[in-house]
């Protein structure tokens, strides 16, 4: 358990994640795992992440990417 997650509510849904991560019937669904595994951000929906974006303080979503911050040059 931690600040985040409290794994025995987990642990009764699904006792053996091995067997259920191993048994993902769709290739979205596993590449949708994959890539949120490699960017550390949590996968779900806005009701899912914004307590967590709250709780954490700080922004979990995918942000447009590019410079942050940057401000725009004056040309004289």
């Amino acid at each position: 358990d931690d600040q985040l997650v409290k794994v025995s509510p987990l642990l009764e849904i699904v006792g053996d994640w091995k067997l259920f991560l191993s048994s993902a019937e769709e290739e979205e669904t596993m590449n949708d795992i994959r890539k949120h595994e490699r960017t550390g951000r949590p996968l779900g929906n806005e009701r899912f992440t914004e307590p967590l974006e709250r709780i954490m303080e700080r922004t979990l979503r995918r942000q447009k990417p590019g410079p942050k911050g940057a401000r725009k040059l004056q040309v004289k």
